[in-house]
């Protein structure tokens, strides 16, 4: 489990800021220890065999302890909060804080997408491919680094968050250095927009990672949308034999309609005395 201390007095993802969650005190990011790291909207506290996480517990509370630092615990499903409410008790406040999209698939087929209406929902973004006249395919970073990185950098500041396309570059060749992690970028381009989507797989998952799209919003953009989140992730996840494609919080309707199922996601703040 990865821990990361902030080294600024500002958040680098307001996401990742408790009181964005409800927690009602002002907490200064230097004396906070955010575990399960602070990318990826996703964290999991993975042991097999549970025996081992009441020591991890108590290696965090000490650390806590010792640097006077606040324990936060970002974006974790119910099952894991519960662990860690558990062990902290009256210390611990929790927070709901989303809800993950996943669509699962099997034999090649998006198993939410047997509704009638869901496939509906699917062909009509099919039709607006061909009516913008849209494509989608798999590059290398290499090929598109030049111009992608400032996308995605653009698309992260119109949400708030602090960054550049360097850091987009630093955080993809980071991820591309990961020997269990395969970096797979997905591309949509039309006459008139293009947009990115960086794809993280390992294991049987794949998740969607960094976005950017050219463009204002308008039905054309909501179909390269469509096209980079669901579409080509589900079928590059298809023809790899993955059975599960995350597509992140937020935008809970549109991934509903096209068969995710939603799952709620947590976060802890414990205050160790």
């Amino acid at each position: 489990m990865p821990t990361y201390t902030p080294k600024f007095e500002f958040w680098p993802d307001q996401m990742y800021r408790p009181e964005t969650w409800g927690f009602q005190n002002e907490l200064d990011p230097k004396r906070c220890i955010v575990v399960g790291g602070r990318h990826g909207l996703t964290s999991a506290i993975r042991d097999s065999s549970g025996e081992t996480i009441p020591e991890f517990m108590a290696i965090l509370e000490r650390l806590s302890y010792i640097e006077n630092r606040t324990l936060i615990f970002p974006y974790f499903a119910e099952e894991q909060i519960r662990l860690i409410s558990d062990y902290f008790g009256s210390e611990c406040q929790i927070f709901h804080i989303g809800r993950n999209g996943t669509f699962e698939l099997s034999n090649g087929v998006n198993i939410g997408a047997h509704h009638s209406r869901i496939r509906r929902t699917l062909h009509l973004d099919e039709v607006d491919f061909f009516r913008f006249g849209l494509v989608g395919e798999e590059v290398a970073w290499s090929e598109v680094a030049d111009w992608a990185s400032q996308l995605i950098a653009t698309h992260s500041l119109t949400k708030g968050a602090r960054d550049h396309s360097s850091l987009v570059e630093l955080r993809i060749r980071k991820w591309m250095e990961c020997e269990d992690v395969e970096v797979l970028p997905l591309v949509v381009k039309g006459p008139h927009v293009r947009g990115i989507v960086i794809t993280l797989i390992w294991e049987d998952w794949m998740e969607v990672h960094e976005i950017g799209m050219s463009g204002e919003m308008s039905e054309l953009r909501r179909a390269v949308y469509a096209m980079l989140v669901y579409h080509l992730p589900i079928k590059s996840a298809n023809a790899r034999g993955l059975r599960h494609v995350r597509v992140g919080l937020g935008a809970e309707l549109p991934k509903r309609v096209r068969g995710a199922t939603m799952s709620d996601m947590f976060g802890a703040v414990a205050l160790c005395k």
